[in-house]
């Protein structure tokens, strides 16, 4: 799978000797001497966040977090937040100095490389550790927590031996684990 590809606007401000570069949409910034090395500090201040972000699992909740919206079908796709859902961030930018205004990509890597195939016998072993109750089967097996806490139940389909990445990613966003976490959790198991 390709990585996710996406321009959001970035702003130039000058604040006493310093041109800042932030971002409403990452509420993220950096700033230089020239508008140039303001730009490229910014660039370097975007892949430490999705780099430190991605190495802490926490990649989707921030973004989520700041109004960014996911759809994972037919394949993963990140939204910025709308102008609304940053308003007071971009009021706080409309009233300072602006020199510039510019976009940039953000480039998210691909979700699933984070994930591989997970044999069945481990996938059911984490389920088990996760409080998960085999409930019955159909043409998957379905899987709940006693109290019925899940959104949905964790599905899989009982004849393979291998769980994909893209299946493990779309149950671990139902149990609300990062691939981090799933994978700190697989290694012990």
């Amino acid at each position: 799978m390709d990585d996710i590809k996406l321009s959001i606007p970035v702003f130039i401000t000058k604040e006493g000797d310093s041109y800042v570069t932030y971002s409403p949409a990452l509420e993220l910034s950096s700033y230089g001497d020239t508008i140039e090395e303001a730009k490229e500090a910014f660039e370097d201040a975007m892949q430490i966040f999705i780099e430190e972000t991605i190495k802490k699992g926490t990649l989707e909740k921030c973004l989520l977090s700041l109004g960014w919206s996911l759809r994972k079908l037919p394949v993963p796709l990140y939204d910025p937040p709308s102008l609304n859902t940053i308003k007071e961030s971009f009021n706080r930018v409309l009233q300072s100095d602006v020199k510039n205004y510019y976009d940039t990509f953000l480039r998210i890597p691909a979700w699933d490389m984070a994930l591989k195939p997970c044999p069945r016998k481990k996938w059911i072993a984490f389920l088990k550790s996760q409080g998960l109750e085999y409930q019955r089967t159909t043409k998957h097996e379905i899987w709940d927590r006693k109290d019925n806490s899940l959104l949905r139940p964790v599905t899989f389909r009982p004849k393979d031996r291998e769980i994909p990445p893209t299946h493990i990613h779309t149950n671990l966003v139902t149990l609300g684990i990062s691939h981090k976490e799933f994978n700190e959790i697989i290694k012990k198991l």
